[in-house]
């Protein structure tokens, strides 16, 4: 396996005077906010149109939904042609429980905020909404050029999902059940309502707005002037126009238990490819899926292990395909192909570097470039000559209770980390236990 840059998650906290709160930063550098898009401190909402604007329109929406696609992409952008320098947008999520890809999604684009391309990611987003899934979110977080470390970093950062239960709260209190909803000064439009159902309400809004300003009122207190003559919920005045925190707990979890504590009776068997000694104390399997990126970034952290632990670390590499990548099962059984010539570490580097896309044809491709035998492996592939291993493997993880990739074991102990020293130190202690793999 090649070298990778390794970049464990590290979450540094800083205690910041009497009674200050958890302040997280990322370990590449310094927070990056666009100013349009997340802010530095994740403390309000993304943000576009007039700078000092005369109504804001607050727009509540879940990525998965049809209507908030059309209202987002279509009919938003309408009324912001149609009220250029007059009407600022402000987004709010809310992520519904009959949609699963919701919450990761919301997260997505906050994190991509953070790079500057909220407003990017949230319309690759709608305009992407059918058939999401998180490869297709990391898919388009590379598609907008985002620095990926960075990116899954941001995802994890627990003041991304408290920014979205704090607008869930928000929208709660006003009694919000579904999506889209766009609050205006207080007013509630419900829906992908027409064009004209907005300018009627905008257009009643900005003539109070002139006739404010004619009298005195600040524009940068209007929002707060009109919402508040408009009768709008309190909640609404205090933590969206106001931006005042919600009254919910930025829950920073206790770290897991690097591994949990149910031993699974994992087998080392012929036909298994191995790297380390074979009387390590400690072995480590991993099972995997060629066409999942998250084990394509895992390798790094694998390869970091086996430099730190050569003589320590048996590692065990096992496949489990998932049924939504189709060539994940064939790249398997080519993977144990490659090892009869001693080239399984070479293909599966290949696999890897051209994983995107990756198709039979493809897989055949990359085996012809390290060397291998193609008619053989074409042959060994119809007649599924190394089908058995990979369904031996799938079984062992259904066993083991694996219910995705990549799933890593210590010792049959299930790990529950993904940081370098965490694992270190975990292998460190295991190689102190009995032996309790099972070895054929």
């Amino acid at each position: 396996m090649k070298r990778q840059l390794l970049i464990p998650a590290i979450i540094i906290t800083l205690l910041l005077g009497i009674g200050a709160g958890l302040l997280l930063r990322w370990p590449g550098g310094a927070l990056v906010g666009s100013g349009r898009g997340v802010p530095q401190e994740l403390g309000e909402a993304p943000r576009r149109g007039a700078e000092t604007p005369k109504v804001v329109i607050h727009e509540l929406s879940d990525y998965q939904c049809p209507f908030c696609s059309k209202a987002a992409l279509e009919i938003m952008a309408q009324v912001e042609r149609k009220y250029e320098g007059e009407v600022a947008l402000v987004f709010h999520n809310n992520p519904l429980a009959m949609h699963p890809l919701a919450m990761p999604a919301a997260k997505a684009a906050l994190a991509a905020g953070i790079q500057g391309k909220f407003w990017e990611m949230h319309d690759w987003l709608f305009s992407n909404r059918e058939g999401l899934s998180d490869e297709r979110i990391e898919t388009g977080a590379r598609a907008l050029g985002l620095n990926m470390d960075r990116f899954a970093w941001d995802m994890d950062d627990p003041r991304i999902e408290h920014s979205i239960r704090s607008d869930q709260w928000v929208a709660s209190q006003m009694g919000i059940q579904a999506t889209p909803v766009f609050v205006i000064h207080g007013r509630v439009v419900q829906g992908a309502q027409p064009l004209e159902n907005f300018a009627a309400i905008i257009d009643e809004e900005l003539a109070k707005a002139n006739q404010a300003l004619a009298e005195g009122t600040p524009v940068d207190q209007l929002e707060e002037f009109l919402s508040t003559k408009n009768q709008a919920h309190p909640a609404f005045i205090a933590h969206w126009v106001k931006g005042e925190p919600a009254p919910i707990p930025l829950n920073i979890e206790k770290k897991k238990p690097v591994t949990d504590s149910t031993v699974r009776t994992l087998t080392v068997a012929e036909g298994d490819v191995t790297i380390g000694p074979s009387n390590a104390p400690v072995t480590l399997t991993l099972f995997c899926d060629f066409q999942c990126p998250y084990c394509r970034r895992s390798t790094g952290l694998v390869e970091a292990l086996l430099t730190r632990f050569p003589k320590e670390v048996r590692f065990v590499y096992k496949h489990y395909p998932l049924p939504f990548h189709p060539v994940a099962k064939p790249a398997a059984e080519a993977f144990q192909f490659a090892a009869l010539s001693g080239k399984a570490w070479e293909l599966h580097d290949a696999i890897y570097a051209n994983q995107k896309g990756l198709t039979k044809e493809g897989l055949v491709q990359l085996a012809a470039g390290i060397g291998l035998d193609t008619v053989a492996l074409l042959a060994a592939l119809d007649s599924g000559a190394h089908a058995g291993v990979v369904n031996r493997h799938m079984a062992e993880a259904e066993g083991a209770s694996v219910r995705g990739t990549p799933s890593m074991f210590l010792n049959g102990r299930a790990l529950e980390s993904r940081s370098l020293e965490e694992i270190s130190k975990a292998i460190t202690e295991e190689s102190r236990r009995p032996r309790t793999i099972a070895l054929k």
